[in-house]
């Protein structure tokens, strides 16, 4: 797998998440903003966990 799909793939896993339980956190009487505060937090935990980092360059 291409080092710029592995992102996309992440990014859209969180991205089909929070869009299908989207109405379970409405008919719960979860605010909108609970999501796009979850998804955030998703997002910034991926980063500092450095799963979507590019792999080092080799040196030739």
């Amino acid at each position: 797998m291409a080092s710029s799909s592995v992102p996309n793939l992440y990014y859209s896993v969180i991205e089909d998440v929070i869009a299908n339980v989207r109405e379970a956190f409405i008919d719960e009487g979860v605010d909108e903003q609970a999501l796009t505060e979850l998804k955030q937090v998703w997002e910034k935990k991926l980063h500092e966990s450095k799963a979507i980092e590019r792999e080092p360059e080799t040196a030739v």
